[in-house]
């Protein structure tokens, strides 16, 4: 074979080597194509709707439950056909009954947090089908259940004054109605749609109010989404859709008579307000809600435009989620009213209802922060209740602040604690003043037909307690409470065995007169208490504390020596013996030489009180700043309250 031969075959062999590698290293990256993301981003929708769940049931049914059992203890659902045409005097009215009766599954937290969430991923899903989102944009579905969840934990004190009845679930089953109505739209024809959106319009204005006019507008613009279709017809939605929100809310106005013309078009929107405020911070997030739909309803014009492009870089729609979800976490974080007063005030209420006294006491001990006087008076019934007022009153924190709340809000203790503090006080007259006064207000609610119907048995006014007993029997959690309460009714010699009315009613001994608090139920129970007397030793205690807490030195003297002779043979309570102690040395008008006040805990410690207070003013010490610096060792003493807790203002 030549040489030239030989150099031929081997540049073929070369050639062949050569072919089979590109073949094999072709098939290679064929067996390695890019991972395909399709299956995640269709599971995407679910991912979102199970984290979502998760996290809004928590953020319900454990760092709200106490504000949800307050909610429902502070709302009343009837079973009565009554009931039923009172709520449905106002538009939105069955939203407001349904949202009423859902609202009493808040007695158990967990299963009411479970019920509202199972509405908002109905939303959610309608939201995806409606506005015909791709799974990659599913997140964008999640801002009307979070804006739903932020009308709830946003209300604070407002739950007090709120007009509202039903609304922890009213404005989530009028979004719920409002996006079944829009879903309906869509899978309709143009003629069929426009019939649709007149008939939901006027036929929802009465059941969910705003959110019929706010769905036919949707539903109008999602009827724009078909291109290119230039027929008459195809603009018969948007006409009908403009008819419909101009002219349903002028028709239905004919049929109320407690809404004004120009509140026609929103009504039913959840507004706050009280005699001098109407704050907008509460409604933000409807009002958020109305802007994001219509703006999803025209996003979702482009998306058949958006999917038929070119490929979209991956890094956008991850990037596009990934600000939806921060966003909604913030929004959440700043709508959330987080107080740890406000639910602990909502804690020692339950505990006081049900009586469970250490558990109202523990809850002011480990308060982290100064009180409301709210709290200072539900540490006072309890200590009242233990008869451990004179030995430990002053063993918590007295100072009491005003409520903390995110708007100008003016919170006064006659709506919130009045009914229940004047019942525990003895001064039933007072509580069903203000639990009348505040049901025409606000509405009758569950608190204050309980506190009715005691303070009605307690009176012997028992042909009224029977109503409030048949109101609590038409609730779906407080049957077995108004049965209990109906024995007493049914055999007067239970009420002499009950040992919360035998508390009670030896605090009732007032005279015959008719006088008033103005508003200011503390202050009003303080000087009533301390400007009594009474021969009666549970009563003469009470008296003696609060002429404590009122610092009258005057007051003072004729109360402890009738506190002392009504209960000889027993000690004298340590905060008796110093203010005895005190006002001796301040005032000499009654000799204290002869008194066996406590060495240690009284004579020393005063000593000491006196030295160590001596040091703070030769450092110039402010009194804010004695304050702080005696609180740690002295704070449990009457002398401490006497000169370092000062401008207490009640409200």
């Amino acid at each position: 074979m030549s040489k030239k031969q030989k150099n031929y075959n081997k540049s073929s062999a070369t050639l062949v080597a050569t072919s089979t590698i590109d073949a094999r290293q072709t098939q290679r990256n064929e067996n390695q194509a890019p991972r395909d993301f399709s299956k995640f981003t269709r599971a995407l929708p679910y991912l979102y709707g199970a984290v979502f769940a998760i996290a809004a049931w928590l953020i319900l049914a454990i760092g709200n439950k106490d504000y949800l059992f307050g909610v429902q203890n502070r709302s009343l659902w009837s079973d009565t056909s009554h009931f039923f045409d009172e709520m449905m005097a106002l538009p939105g009215g069955f939203v407001h009954w349904l949202g009423c009766y859902l609202t009493q599954y808040f007695y158990y937290p967990a299963l009411g947090s479970a019920m509202l969430v199972a509405l908002w991923l109905i939303i959610y899903v309608e939201g995806i089908l409606a506005f015909r989102l791709k799974p990659r944009w599913s997140v964008a579905a999640l801002v009307a259940p979070v804006l739903l969840l932020c009308s709830v934990i946003c209300i604070g004190y407002w739950m007090y004054y709120i007009k509202n009845p039903g609304y922890w679930f009213k404005e989530t089953l009028g979004v719920l109605i409002m996006m079944s109505g829009v879903l309906a739209a869509r899978y309709m024809g143009n003629i069929c749609r426009s019939i649709w959106i007149i008939a939901f319009g006027l036929l929802g204005y009465p059941i969910i109010g705003w959110y019929a006019l706010l769905g036919a507008l949707l539903m109008a613009i999602i009827s724009l989404q078909k291109k290119g279709d230039q027929r008459i017809g195809a603009w018969a939605p948007v006409a009908a859709s403009l008819l419909t929100i101009i002219a349903s809310p002028i028709l239905w106005y004919q049929h109320y008579s407690r809404i004004r013309i120009e509140d026609a078009w929103l009504a039913s929107f959840p507004k706050f307000e009280s005699d001098t405020l109407t704050s907008i911070r509460p409604s933000v997030p409807f009002i958020m809600l109305a802007i994001y739909l219509v703006a999803l309803a025209c996003l979702s014009l482009l998306s058949k435009a958006s999917d038929e492009g070119k490929a979209q870089k991956r890094w956008i729609p991850i990037a596009t989620n990934a600000l939806f979800l921060i966003a909604m976490a913030g929004c959440v974080k700043y709508f959330w009213y987080d107080n740890y007063n406000f639910k602990a005030e909502l804690r020692m209420a339950k505990a006081i209802d049900e009586q469970r006294w250490d558990d109202v006491l523990y809850e002011s001990s480990i308060a982290p922060g100064p009180p409301t006087r709210q709290m200072v008076i539900s540490k006072n019934i309890a200590l009242m209740r233990q008869k451990k007022m004179g030995e430990a009153m002053f063993h918590y924190d007295n100072r009491g602040e005003p409520p903390y709340v995110f708007d100008s809000l003016k919170v006064h203790l006659v709506q919130t604690f009045a009914t229940n503090m004047y019942y525990h006080h003895g001064k039933t007259y007072f509580a069903t003043r203000w639990c009348i006064e505040n049901g025409v207000e606000f509405g009758f609610n569950v608190n204050d037909l309980k506190v009715l119907t005691k303070c009605s048995i307690i009176e012997g006014e028992f042909d009224a307690a029977k109503k409030y007993i048949e109101k609590l029997k038409q609730t779906t959690f407080y049957k077995g409470w108004a049965e209990e309460y109906e024995r007493y009714i049914n055999n007067h010699d239970l009420i002499a065995k009950n040992e919360e009315f035998s508390s009670i009613k030896p605090l009732m001994g007032f005279e015959d007169l008719l006088d008033s608090d103005g508003g200011l139920c503390e202050m009003y129970i303080i000087n009533y208490f301390a400007n009594s007397t009474n021969k009666d030793p549970e009563f003469s205690d009470v008296i003696l504390a609060y002429t404590l807490v009122d610092k009258n030195i005057q007051l003072f003297w004729p109360r402890f020596f009738n506190y002392a002779m009504l209960h000889k043979g027993t000690p004298m309570p340590i905060h008796y013996q110093e203010a005895a102690y005190l006002y001796g040395h301040l005032e000499h008008e009654v000799d204290i030489s002869g008194m066996p006040f406590d060495q240690e805990k009284v004579v020393q410690r005063f000593g000491a009180f006196q030295q160590m207070t001596n040091q703070l003013v030769a450092q110039k010490y402010t009194e804010a700043q004695m304050a702080e610096a005696m609180r740690a060792q002295y704070g449990d003493t009457f002398w401490y309250f006497y000169f370092l807790v000062r401008d207490v203002k009640s409200y």
